[in-house]
């Protein structure tokens, strides 16, 4: 999933999706944001270069960075974006990711997701367009 500016189009940040009208992702991405700003998510996005027919559109209309998140050492670093509308859960594409319960122990070896486009420093040339 990606997000991003809607008057220039550009990847800002990854995000996981929590529920169909909630998204996970870091608070160093919501720093700058602010009422003025106008953006968007991509949910089924694969190939940033590509328009797609399993992307879907959302603006975000309002977000909730965690309260102790520190901007120098990045510790508590999550902030929760919320849609306009709800996305469409049952396709292929677009999945929330099922999360651990409180209390629960995950042991070495377990199997776990991940996503993203591996980098919490600016978009350099070389970064892949691809997920």
């Amino acid at each position: 999933m990606s997000w991003q500016y809607f008057n220039y189009g550009w990847n800002a940040c990854g995000g996981t999706i929590y529920s169909s009208e909630v998204i996970i992702t870091a608070a160093h991405c919501c720093e700058s944001l602010g009422d003025d700003n106008y953006y968007k998510i991509i949910a089924g996005e694969q190939d940033l270069d590509t328009q797609e027919p399993s992307e879907q559109r959302r603006s975000v209309t309002s977000f909730i960075m965690h309260p102790d998140y520190d901007t120098d050492t990045l510790e508590n670093d999550i902030c929760l974006l919320f849609l306009s509308s709800p996305l469409n859960l049952t396709g292929s594409y677009a999945k929330s990711l099922p999360l651990a319960t409180e209390g629960s122990v995950i042991t070495n070896g377990t199997e776990c997701f991940i996503s993203g486009w591996g980098s919490v420093i600016p978009v350099s040339l070389d970064s892949s367009t691809k997920l």
